[in-house]
């Protein structure tokens, strides 16, 4: 499993786990110049490689529409699988959303989850999935 040690931008830590990209965004909104850093910032961390995904905020995250809709489509790239993490109902709502409006179409397993430890029994058991389906690499 690769590991990789965490690193931060001022808007996101990311830091890879037994193979699992973690994204922790730090900041309570985000603008499309801000969109834009944080993908390339993940694709650069992650050596433009596929990862699992976990994403969750330590705030209640207000993104604008062009951050939304560059995230929606740009913001995909290299990720396999994704859980996102919404700690109160408001998120959940506004994560829901944004996939049913600003992601479609996703091509790879995404849900969204109100605690962590649910969000990792279900990414660990889809990345079982797909590396038995071949459709993830089982190296990471």
């Amino acid at each position: 499993m690769i590991n990789k040690p965490k690193e931060g931008n001022g808007n996101v830590t990311l830091e890879i786990k037994n193979g699992i990209l973690h994204c922790c965004y730090i900041v309570s909104s985000i603008n499309l110049e801000q969109a834009k850093d944080l993908v390339a910032f993940r694709l650069k961390y992650t050596d433009y490689t596929d990862y699992p995904i976990i994403i969750r905020s330590l705030h209640s995250l207000n993104i604008n529409k062009e951050a939304r809709q560059y995230l929606g489509t740009e913001g995909k790239k290299n990720v396999s699988i994704c859980a996102l993490v919404a700690t109160n109902p408001f998120m959940t709502l506004f994560v829901n959303l944004f996939l049913k409006l600003d992601l479609q179409p996703v091509s790879f397993p995404c849900k969204v989850f109100n605690n962590e430890k649910a969000a990792m029994r279900w990414l660990r058991n889809n990345i079982a999935k797909m590396v038995l389906e071949s459709k993830i690499d089982s190296s990471k």
